[in-house]
């Protein structure tokens, strides 16, 4: 009879070899961060940094497909033009696990009756991902996950982003539609600015530069660390 011990390592081992099989992809076209005129101002005196990504549990820069998502995190931003060509796609069934703790519907609250989710229902229950507030399938401690499978996964030690689900599916004016960028895509997309917006105008990046360089004196280095640890 296997022990626990055995249980849980083998599990773990399923766990890597199914999560390898996450769609690695590239991404060519442009890509948006919002972010208030302070948040620009930021930019322009430290450079582009990445900052703690809450669902993530890791230091990314937020960029989304979405142009909208400049108007709705502050009327402010730059537009990049990208060639990113290893992009992490984390499907539905790791992501609904991971916002489990936090609330999140996912596959276990749908249609019991549907033969699809009970067969993800029956996969949590057999990699042992199952909520420590019941029965129902969840990753209790989703930083350690990440950690373990993503963070510290040779195969993914180069990734220059991570693609959130639904990022690149139908979505309303206020959608996310996240494209999470690691410190390696931050050097490609650091040197792919076409836009830089300011209060609601678009500007040619030489311009945009120059007049967010112009105003750098109204930020401080406390306010400048709060923008980057997530604060707009």
């Amino acid at each position: 009879m296997t022990n626990f011990k055995e249980w849980l390592i083998e599990s773990e081992r399923a766990i890597k070899r199914d999560f390898n099989r996450q769609s690695i992809i590239p991404y060519h076209g442009d890509l948006y961060h919002g972010t208030t005129l302070r948040g620009a101002l930021c930019i322009a005196l430290n450079g582009f940094r990445t900052y703690d990504h809450r669902e993530l549990c890791g230091q990314f820069f937020c960029t989304s497909i979405n142009d909208n998502i400049i108007r709705y995190f502050g009327n402010s931003g730059f537009v990049f033009e990208v060639k990113l060509n290893r992009l992490l796609e984390i499907n539905n069934f790791y992501y609904e696990l991971l916002g489990h703790e936090t609330g999140m519907e996912g596959f276990w609250d749908k249609d019991e009756d549907d033969k699809e989710n009970q067969k993800l229902i029956q996969k949590a229950h057999r990699f042992g991902l199952i909520s420590k507030f019941g029965k129902n399938p969840g990753i209790d401690d989703q930083c350690s996950f990440l950690q373990k499978y993503i963070y510290t996964n040779p195969k993914l030690k180069d990734i220059q982003g991570i693609c959130l689900p639904g990022w690149n599916k139908q979505y309303n004016s206020n959608h996310e539609a996240e494209i999470a960028i690691t410190e390696v895509g931050l050097q490609t997309l650091s040197r792919s600015v076409v836009n830089i917006v300011i209060e609601g105008e678009w500007y040619e990046p030489d311009e945009g530069w120059r007049i967010l360089h112009s105003r750098t004196d109204e930020v401080d280095d406390e306010q400048c660390y709060n923008v980057l640890s997530g604060e707009k």
